[in-house]
Order: structure tokens, then sequence, then C-alpha cells
């Protein structure tokens, strides 16, 4: 776990869809709503959320989807190195009764995006012995990002369609690799409250079907080995 992946060697056409900053209130239609589809979805969820949405997390896994580590507190790791070992193993800990019976090794994505990369990371171990290299993969990063939360950041309200239409164009631009979006926000208190995310993504599969658009899982990629560090 020491430099960020992307999705660099997905086939064209195909999307990985992945969430950040779950769960919140929405994580649960998201997550049905993906299920129906047949689409298996990675949610990177923020650990000091997991303990208010025990339920969610449940479901998440029950639906098919899988649960990835985004830190405990979403802090800006590059502006704070000395964080990272302890966030990522807060996080951890939180996850850690849902995961414990999930394929190894689970996924990574840093708030933002920004990594320290700081490889004695790797031998980081958690309250139970395991090494942070051991259990993780990643850190993971994206390919697309439509920035969801930028338009409900301006949006009206949180029923502003207008708002709505932008977003969903803007993410119809994805033709293949991982796509970032946001089931929740972990540090805009008003993205979080006028989140559409969860009724755009019930717009954007048919029309991504309809350009011909496959969905694949993160798992599924990384077991193809499409994960890779940018050159």
């Amino acid at each position: 776990m020491t430099l960020i992946h992307t999705g660099s060697t997905i086939p064209d056409g195909e999307l990985c869809l992945t969430f950040d900053d779950g769960p919140g209130p929405h994580t649960t239609s998201i997550s049905s709503y993906l299920r129906n589809e047949g689409i298996s979805a990675t949610f990177f969820l923020i650990g000091s959320f997991v303990a208010a949405y025990r339920s969610t997390v449940r479901q998440l896994l029950d639906d098919g989807h899988e649960i990835g580590n985004h830190t405990h507190n979403h802090p800006c790791l590059t502006a704070q190195p000395s964080l990272t070992g302890p966030e990522i193993v807060t996080a951890h800990n939180a996850i850690r009764p849902f995961v414990a019976s999930c394929e190894k090794p689970l996924f990574f994505r840093p708030p933002y995006g920004f990594w320290p990369t700081l490889p004695e990371l790797n031998d980081v171990r958690t309250p139970q012995g395991d090494r942070l290299g051991d259990l993780y993969a990643g850190p993971i990063s994206w390919d697309f990002n439509g920035e969801d939360y930028s338009f409900w950041a301006t949006a009206r309200d949180a029923d502003d369609p207008a708002a709505l239409q932008r977003a969903t164009s803007n993410y119809l631009r994805a033709q293949r690799g991982i796509v970032l979006l946001h089931d929740h926000c972990g540090d805009n208190a008003l993205i979080a409250v006028q989140t559409q995310t969860y009724r755009m993504i019930r717009r954007l599969v048919p029309q991504w079907r309809q350009l011909g658009r496959r969905f694949i899982s993160l798992r599924d990629a990384y077991r193809a080995n499409y994960l890779n560090v940018p050159m």
C-alpha cells in the first residue's frame, strides 16, 4: 500500500462504480437500486460514521457490494501525514466486524485522493496484529470524477432539478474506468443535506447502458489486474 492506483487498464466501455464518504441517510437507497440492477459497487466508508449506520453497512454487504476504508475522520493526509496510520487503523477497527469473512485484501482510498506515499505504512499493525500492507490494496484513486458534490453545493435546495440535470449530464461523459461518486459528504454539512446522488444514479444507469457502457466491480478489476500505478 504505497502508490496510488487507478483502473488504467479497465477496458473501454466498462465502468467501476465507487462511492465515498458514507454511510449516510441515502446509502441504502443507492445500495438497493444497484442490487436490483445487478451492479456491484464499492463504498469507501468513513469510520466515525459507521456506528450510527450499522444496519446500512450490513445491507451493503447483503446487497453484494464491497466496503472499503476511507479513514476515520476524513482528514487531508498530505497535510497531516502523521495521522495516516492511526486514521486507517481506527477506521479499520470500525469496519472490522463487518469484513471478517470478506475477501482480502480490502480496499483503501484516501480522502480527496491525496496520499503522502509512506511505504512504512505497510508495516503498521492493527490491534489484532495484522499488517496494513497485508490487509489493504491501494490506495485506490479514480479515472473519472464527475464532482457530484460541486453540483449539490451550488444547488438551490435538496430538490433542485436543474442541479440534478447538470450533474447527470456531467457523469454521462464517463467512458471507462473507476468512477467516483458520493453517497454522503464527510466534510460539508450543506452538501450532505442537498445531495441528490441517490436520485442521479437512477438516471445514470439506464442512460449509461443506452450508451453501451457495462459495469465491473472493483474486486473483479483487481482480480483481472486492471488496477495499476499510473505512469
